[in-house]
C-alpha cells in the first residue's frame, strides 16, 4: 500500500517537472553558452548578456596579468577564479559585500606572496564600485571595465 503511494507521488513529481518546470526553464528564447565555465548551459538573454560582460572583464584581466600574478576578485561569482587561472589573493573565495580590512592586512602580512597584483571589483555601475578598503590598503591605478573596475596595484600602504 505504501509502495503504491510513494510510486504515485514520484510519478506526480515527474509529470510536474516535465510539463511545468522544464517549459519555464528551457524556453525557445534561451541562449546556449559557447565559452567559459558555463559552456553548454542555456541561459535567458539577460543572464547571458551579464555573463558575457563578466567573461570580457576576465579576459581583460588575463591580458594585463601574468600566470603567477595574484588576483583578488570581489564578486559573488567564484567561477571567475577558475576562468582566470591565476593565484587567489584572498583567504577565501566567498565575498559577502563587506571585507574586513584588519583581517586582510593581517593575512597579507603573514602571506606576502598573496598580496594582490590585480583587484577586480564587480559592479553593475563601474563608476560607483566600492573600493574603500582598497583605497586604504593599496596604491593603484584604476581601469573601468564593462561590469566592474580593475585596480592595478602598485604597492601596499601597510
Amino acid at each position: 500500500c505504501y509502495g503504491t503511494i510513494i510510486i504515485g507521488v514520484c510519478i506526480q513529481f515527474l509529470i510536474y517537472g516535465m510539463y511545468y518546470q522544464v517549459d519555464r526553464i528551457y524556453t525557445k528564447d534561451n541562449i546556449k553558452v559557447a565559452t567559459g565555465p558555463y559552456a553548454g548551459v542555456y541561459m535567458t538573454e539577460e543572464d547571458y548578456n551579464q555573463y558575457i560582460k563578466e567573461i570580457n572583464d576576465m579576459n581583460v584581466i588575463r591580458t594585463y596579468s601574468k600566470k603567477g600574478d595574484p588576483v583578488y576578485l570581489a564578486s559573488y561569482n567564484n567561477w571567475m577564479y577558475m576562468y582566470l587561472d591565476r593565484p587567489m589573493a584572498t583567504y577565501t573565495t566567498w565575498y559577502g559585500g563587506s571585507i574586513d580590512q584588519e583581517q586582510l592586512t593581517r593575512y597579507y602580512k603573514e602571506n606576502p606572496d598573496k598580496i594582490p597584483r590585480y583587484i577586480y571589483v564587480e559592479s553593475s555601475d563601474p563608476s560607483k564600485a566600492r573600493t574603500q578598503i582598497a583605497d586604504k590598503m593599496f596604491n593603484y591605478t584604476k581601469k573601468e571595465l564593462s561590469n566592474g573596475v580593475l585596480l592595478i596595484v602598485k604597492n601596499c600602504k601597510f
